[in-house]
């Protein structure tokens, strides 16, 4: 498993070839938040290309496809085996192994279809989450994971990062 100081390592040299960066999950269960929040965080403080495909990236493939870009970095929670809000860096290679999240899709039929039709290197940033509950709220290790990559996706591209004034 990739130490922390390798995933910012690895999340830094992806960020730096500035990725489309796709939100995925479901607002409504707790920590499956995650990734849309962090998303909607830095596409209102102006970086882009982002996208929210919220639970259903299968519903968005064709939009996808037609943004013209050599990397994606997807942004969803992952269960690893780590402490709640930890995160590592995947390939499409290494998610078949994990229980992704709570969608019911694969993310490797997903990855497949788009190499087909936009061709594109994939990550996806995974965070660990604490509870998926209905109607929970971001747990606190999740939001403060949150916050601090929003932080540290804004130093890379020099963005104003606003903080959300319910996870102070």
């Amino acid at each position: 498993m990739e130490k922390p100081d390798a995933a910012f390592e690895t999340l830094r040299k992806i960020l730096l070839q500035r990725p489309l960066i796709l939100g995925i999950g479901n607002e409504l269960r707790g920590d499956d938040a995650a990734g849309v929040a962090l998303v909607r965080r830095i596409a209102q403080s102006g970086y882009s290309p982002t996208l929210l495909v919220y639970a259903n990236p299968e519903n968005y493939l064709e939009r996808i496809a037609r943004i013209p870009h050599t990397v994606r970095l997807w942004i969803d929670i992952v269960h690893f085996g780590a402490k709640p809000g930890e995160f590592r860096i995947f390939r499409p290679e290494e998610i078949e192994q994990f229980a992704i999240s709570t969608h019911n899709f694969s993310l490797t039929v997903v990855f497949r279809y788009l190499q087909a039709s936009r061709p594109a290197e994939d990550f996806l940033l995974g965070i660990q989450p604490a509870a998926t509950a209905l109607g929970a709220p971001l747990s606190a290790p999740v939001q403060r994971r949150v916050a601090l990559l929003a932080d540290f996706i804004g130093r890379i591209h020099r963005l104003p990062i606003q903080t959300n004034r319910e996870e102070s």
